[in-house]
């Protein structure tokens, strides 16, 4: 990751160029994430401030209610604009963008055997761990992350590299679900298994159909019961050929990132207003 969306973001909500400073005492807008301990918050009178997680526990940070502005995942406060990751993982790889324009004019040949893929470090997420569990008695299941690895090492490389595209490949499905279902937890797990040419199967939030159009993947509801899991199980096994061709050659996004972008900059620019008048209602009081 890199400053690249920040950079984007910002110039459209301050109409003005943007430049990284080399220390605080140069730089007139604050932007922190939830790592480390030290906070720049106090150092001086910013212009603006702002907090960034791509995390779902950010709201654990001390200093949450005292930014003029929470970029994240889930309201915390009148401050909060929604700040999906997947958009910072898109802007600071632009080629994956172009990549998933053009991804419903690929087809794999021949077509993946039944089979499912998935790359997890460590076991969390409860529903996501309780599905596999139920999917390997139905179709293999390829591991390859360190979590129950069955495939002689985990996959090199890191979010975006060739060697897991590849490995998603070698399957009909990637299981690409979140940890957690929260209302703007949208990572760059969903995205890996689009640019893979399979059909990912998502458990996660429901809002995520705002991004990504719902007919490219399978989407296993939240609070999944052992019946819809079952199903979900069922629907994999049964898709004919016709299905799946039909399913991956849907168009991958429902909205631009531009215009995702644009949203948020709207969103940001009314909660600086919006501070802004209520200190100077307080200062002529």
């Amino acid at each position: 990751m890199d400053c690249t969306f920040f950079m984007t973001l910002f110039q459209r909500v301050f109409n003005a160029p943007v430049c990284i400073a080399s220390s605080p005492d140069e730089a007139t807008i604050l932007v922190e994430s939830i790592f480390g301990e030290n906070t720049y918050l106090y150092h001086k009178k910013w212009r603006a401030t702002f907090l960034f997680s791509g995390e779902t526990h950010y709201c654990n940070s001390p200093h949450v209610y005292n930014f003029d502005c929470v970029l994240g995942v889930e309201e915390t406060h009148d401050r909060f604009v929604k700040c999906p990751l997947y958009l910072l993982f898109l802007q600071t790889n632009p080629s994956l963008l172009e990549e998933l324009k053009t991804m419903d004019k690929h087809t794999p040949s021949p077509l993946p055997p039944l089979s499912a893929s998935v790359i997890i470090t460590a076991p969390h997420g409860e529903a996501r761990l309780r599905f596999m569990d139920r999917l390997e008695k139905h179709m293999p299941l390829f591991y390859g992350g360190k979590h129950k690895n069955n495939v002689g090492g985990p996959v090199s490389g890191h979010f975006n590299s060739p060697a897991m595209n590849d490995f998603y490949r070698r399957a009909k499905f990637a299981i690409t679900m979140e940890n957690s279902d929260r209302p703007y937890y949208v990572t760059e797990k969903l995205i890996n298994g689009f640019r893979s040419s399979v059909v990912p199967i998502y458990w996660g939030t429901s809002r995520v159909s705002e991004f990504f159009n719902p007919k490219r993947f399978l989407h296993l509801k939240s609070g999944a019961t052992e019946e819809d899991i079952t199903e979900m199980i069922e629907r994999m096994k049964s898709m004919t050929d016709e299905e799946y061709l039909r399913m991956i050659r849907e168009p991958i996004m429902v909205r631009s990132m531009d215009d995702v972008i644009d949203e948020i900059a709207e969103s940001v620019k009314k909660r600086l207003t919006l501070l802004t008048f209520q200190v100077v209602y307080v200062s002529s009081d």
